[in-house]
């Protein structure tokens, strides 16, 4: 509803290939978490960090049942101003993702996603595995690649 745009960046690339990745997508935040970074050392992050285990610890349960009841009873275009989301209608061809090639030829490149390549992803895996409720998936590719973004995430 923001229209924010993730960028899954690749953890096993190098800092420079990282910080190329997060400059061409012009990243100013990273969402990661304290025992990842405390688990690569080596490893630095562009932007702005914000670790999940303080965010977890932010909203306390008056906020919490606060934002379900407005959630429930606001109507959608209130809430999204109340949130913050950017003006305007969103279409399943807007930008969903930004995912990076390998960098086999020089620097990795930016492959921009939109809802409707995800989602017509979503629809031919479904049409090969042809899943149902009873079934689980376990993911073992990361989110920086398309396939572990698309069926994993």
């Amino acid at each position: 509803m923001l229209g924010r745009i993730p960028v899954n960046l690749n953890y096993t690339a190098s800092s420079d290939v990282i910080a190329s990745c997060a400059k061409q997508c012009e990243v100013d935040v990273v969402i990661t978490s304290k025992a990842f970074v405390e688990r690569f050392p080596k490893l630095e992050i562009p932007g702005r960090p914000v670790f999940l285990e303080d965010i977890l610890q932010l909203p306390r349960i008056t906020e919490k049942v606060f934002a379900f009841f407005l959630a429930l009873g606001m109507p959608q275009n209130l809430l999204r101003k109340a949130i913050g989301a950017m003006p305007g209608r969103r279409s399943i061809d807007d930008l969903a993702t930004v995912i990076f090639s390998s960098g086999s030829t020089g620097d990795p490149k930016g492959v921009m996603l939109s809802h409707y390549n995800i989602a017509s992803n979503i629809q031919q895996v479904s049409q090969v595995f042809m899943l149902d409720s009873g079934d689980r998936i376990l993911g073992i590719l990361p989110f920086f690649h398309s396939f572990g973004f698309m069926a994993a995430l």
